[in-house]
């Protein structure tokens, strides 16, 4: 039950903290810096993803040699 009621606690921080108008208060920055990955981890997680924080540099691919896609020259 405990895990049920904490769902949701970092949306309703968030909205609250929208609602306030703080959002456009520069003093609050770092309080909306800090609500928005909170929230993008619990959105992403109701949705099956992970958010990481610092991932891997990207893979390295080929330059693609083929037809171009459809409208690209």
């Amino acid at each position: 039950m405990r895990g049920l009621r904490r769902e949701g606690h970092r949306r309703r921080r968030l909205v609250r903290f929208l609602a306030s108008g703080a959002d456009n208060d520069t003093s609050r920055a770092k309080v909306g810096a800090d609500l928005i990955p909170g929230f993008q981890t619990e959105v992403m997680g109701a949705y099956g993803y992970v958010r990481v924080d610092n991932p891997a540099p990207a893979a390295e691919f080929p330059l693609h040699t083929g037809m171009p896609p459809k409208g690209v020259r």
